[in-house]
């Protein structure tokens, strides 16, 4: 719109120049050496009223004030103010009036209407007809001056509202996520949570409820208790997380790569044939995001390689180099055949891991007929302080 705008006025600014100039030397008997180069000074002021309106509001004023003072021996033509002169005026002061403050629009309108004042008291022709001259222009020129004052005022509102509806839908959107995550939270804690409370009170109460229970049993009904204590403390740390806004703070100390090994020795406890290994430079240290991802990529892997392949070998490599960190979970082929939906959540959930740290993972079967996880992960990520 800008564009289009000083594309008009320098329109306007050739036709004003145009229609004085020729006005000025046929009416008013002005020699075209001083017509001329007034009537583009007033001219010019058009399109530097967008651009410059300081020095427009200078330059019509000049103008106006040069062309009365040649224009005095013009007959009975319109005087001291020229018709084009008057047209030419108003459309700089409405514009001043729009891009500037209403001060200096004010100001170029008074001090124009005041010098062609005194010049008609100076050079006196008809003294009804320039009063009458001089105060078609004024009307004329105000109402410009008005017009473009009341359209600036119109922008800066419109874009202060433009502004508020924008920073009331930003609002809006907050508020919509904060209630969803507070829902998220009422479900997990009205669904899972409850769930896991009652896995953890039956493990814990099994021994006393059945007295024929062997040692073994008894250390697995432990097992299960723990694990879902740990479950239900994590869950209270994901929905202070999902409750809160802005919380930065971890509720407590997120695993990395040197929980690995006790992730193994907890999983190999149910029965499971676990192998870790750990190749590579063991001093290269490894950031905390890319740890968490490798545990919580581990930690998904052998869930789903418990429940798809039940009672088959598993292998857990950890190869740290310079190059980054490997990360391979590998089961043999299973004993008793299961049905894996690589569309889960726990795979989608392994990709956003790999991804978040900034490295790749690769999920398939094996030529054997197992099934593998391969994450590849930087020492490092960007989120490491």
């Amino acid at each position: 719109m800008i564009g289009w705008a000083i594309v008009a006025a320098i329109v306007v600014a050739i036709a004003s120049l145009v229609v004085s100039a020729t006005l000025s030397t046929t009416i008013y008997g002005v020699p075209v050496a001083a017509a001329f180069p007034i009537a583009a000074l007033q001219a010019l002021a058009v399109p530097l009223a967008l651009l410059r309106p300081t020095i427009a509001a200078g330059a019509t004023v000049s103008a106006v004030i040069a062309l009365a003072l040649v224009q005095t021996g013009g007959g009975h033509a319109p005087w001291p103010w020229a018709v084009p002169t008057i047209i030419t005026h108003a459309i700089v002061i409405g514009l001043l009036g729009v891009q500037a403050r209403p001060r200096l629009g004010l100001a170029a309108w008074a001090a124009a209407i005041a010098g062609t004042v005194v010049i008609g008291f100076v050079h006196p022709r008809g003294t009804d007809e320039t009063a009458v001259n001089i105060i078609v222009t004024a009307s004329v020129s105000g109402v410009a001056l008005a017009a473009g004052t009341v359209l600036r005022e119109w922008r800066s509102i419109r874009g202060q509202l433009i502004r508020e509806r924008a920073v009331s839908f930003d609002e809006h959107e907050r508020r919509i996520l904060a209630e969803e995550k507070t829902r998220i939270a009422r479900e997990l804690h009205d669904v899972v949570a409850h769930s896991m409370s009652i896995i953890n009170v039956q493990a814990t109460s099994a021994v006393y409820r059945h007295h024929d229970v062997s040692p073994p049993v008894a250390r697995e009904f432990d097992q299960i208790a723990a694990a879902a204590r740990g479950a239900i403390y994590e869950l209270r740390g994901l929905l202070a997380v999902l409750r809160e806004e802005g919380v930065t703070q971890q509720l407590t100390p997120q695993p990395g790569l040197a929980d690995i090994p006790a992730l193994v020795l907890a999983t190999e406890r149910s029965g499971i044939e676990i192998e870790y290994r750990r190749t590579g430079d063991p001093d290269l240290h490894v950031g905390h995001a890319v740890g968490l991802a490798a545990y919580r990529i581990v930690q998904e892997a052998l869930s789903n390689a418990i429940r798809h392949a039940p009672r088959s070998a598993i292998t857990v490599t950890c190869d740290c180099d310079e190059n980054g960190l490997t990360v391979k979970i590998v089961n043999a082929p299973p004993d008793l055949l299961s049905t894996f939906d690589s569309a889960g959540h726990g795979v989608v959930g392994m990709r956003e891991r790999a991804a978040a740290a900034g490295g790749t993972i690769e999920i398939g079967p094996t030529p054997e007929g197992g099934f593998a996880v391969t994450a590849r992960l930087p020492l490092r990520h960007e989120n490491d302080e």
